[in-house]
């Protein structure tokens, strides 16, 4: 696979993280505490198979991904 479709796939991964993350603080004002559990548990299991299954394998085939990433979130504190 080539490096740009590597960084794109890995840069997609974690937005997608984000996003279902960000739902989990969401759903506490709009469901009740039971179902917000239970979705809530449902959401980190599918972010950490974003995580482990797609951005993880990207940064095994391209190592200095990795640290690209980290380097850009020390600069600007936020994932670009």
């Amino acid at each position: 696979m080539d490096k740009d479709i590597a960084r794109h796939i890995a840069k997609v991964a974690f937005r997608s993280w984000s996003q279902m993350a960000d739902l989990v603080y969401w759903l506490k004002f709009h469901c009740e505490p039971a179902e917000h559990k239970e979705i809530g548990k449902a959401i980190a299991r599918a972010c950490g198979e974003v995580i482990f299954e797609v951005q993880n394998k990207m940064y095994a085939l391209y190592p200095e991904l990795e640290r690209e990433y980290e380097e850009t979130i020390k600069k600007y504190e936020r994932s670009i």
